[in-house]
């Protein structure tokens, strides 16, 4: 058994609304589940932005039984300002593939679940006969309001193929725009044969869209070495600076990079534990661009460290997708 997580990203377009596929049963085939394997929950947050943003990420979940069963479920993302007029949204795109060479799938559903007050899913109906592989669909359901269930979708492999694949388009829509956080489940549950026995794999995903609370140099945010990602916008005042703290050593040297992919330009400051101001850098288009974006110090006492990044006040409003490494 194997299960993997990688992430990345693509991008927006179309629109559809209501209930699909209506008077489709599933078929009555009934199957006796003799194992049910769950995944562990893979989860995804971002910061949730006040307009469009290019998300490179994805998440990727790959199951193994043996040689013979190969089961990879793979969510990819990006981001939407006002979509049919009922909010900003997230587009995602579920693919699920399988390939037994002992064996078949019979059945995977897709279950979207969560605060029906904040969220809603729409599902895409002109991708599914496009993108389906070997697969039926047999009941769709969107734009939920009971029980939590926010969307379903049901596939049935009639044929017990070897192989199959399915691409499905949702927007996860996020309603109330005064809304600091949203999270939506969603479960991928595939039945298969593996020439012995039925076995069903569940994998759950987890994704959250927050507001960072990181405003202020007495509310900023712990990080550890490695590349990190945020959102500022001086938009209406409305997330205009980010604070990051890190512990070092005395003697230490740590390099803080913006990397590429950030947008527009940025400034960079660093201060100790005391508030006093160490070092302050511009880093315009660039200098991002040639990876010149580097500040480097050697810390010069034991203790927590912070890190000031915010657009520069001559650029008025802006806003920015930004990535910056610590290394230390």
């Amino acid at each position: 058994m194997k299960a993997l997580a990688l992430l990345s990203i693509v991008v927006p377009v179309t629109v559809f609304f209501g209930l699909r596929f209506a008077g489709v049963l599933p078929d009555p085939r009934w199957i006796d589940i003799q194992e049910t394997i769950t995944l562990e929950t893979l989860e995804w947050k971002f910061e949730k932005p006040d307009y469009d943003v290019h998300l490179e990420k994805d998440i990727k979940s790959t199951y193994m039984e043996g040689n013979a069963s190969y089961i990879q479920v793979n969510l990819l993302f990006y981001y939407e300002k006002e979509f049919l007029y009922l909010g900003n949204s997230l587009g995602i795109h579920v693919n699920v593939s399988t390939y037994f060479i002992e064996g078949w799938v019979e059945t995977v559903d897709l279950n979207f679940t969560g605060d029906t007050s904040k969220n809603l899913v729409d599902i895409e109906q002109e991708y599914h006969d496009f993108y389906l592989k070997n697969l039926k669909l047999t009941g769709c359901y969107d734009f939920g309001k009971k029980r939590g269930v926010l969307a379903s979708a049901n596939f049935l492999n009639e044929n017990r193929s070897c192989s199959t694949a399915l691409i499905l388009v949702a927007h996860w829509i996020l309603l109330g725009p005064n809304d600091l956080t949203h999270q939506i489940a969603i479960t991928v549950k595939v039945v298969y044969f593996n020439g012995t026995m039925h076995k069903e794999v569940i994998q759950p995903f987890t994704l959250s869209l927050y507001r960072d609370d990181n405003n202020s140099l007495e509310k900023a945010e712990e990080i550890e070495e490695g590349t990190h990602e945020a959102w500022v916008s001086t938009f209406k005042d409305y997330d205009p600076v980010d604070y990051y703290k890190f512990w070092t050593e005395q003697g230490e040297e740590i390099q803080i990079s913006i990397l590429r992919g950030t947008g527009e330009p940025l400034n960079i400051s660093l201060y100790r534990s005391d508030e006093t101001l160490v070092m302050e850098k511009f880093f315009g288009n660039e200098d991002i661009y040639w990876e010149r974006a580097n500040l480097t110090f050697i810390v010069d006492q034991t203790g927590w460290w912070y890190i000031k990044i915010h657009p520069p006040l001559s650029w008025g409003e802006s806003r920015q997708h930004y990535f910056f490494k610590l290394e230390k």
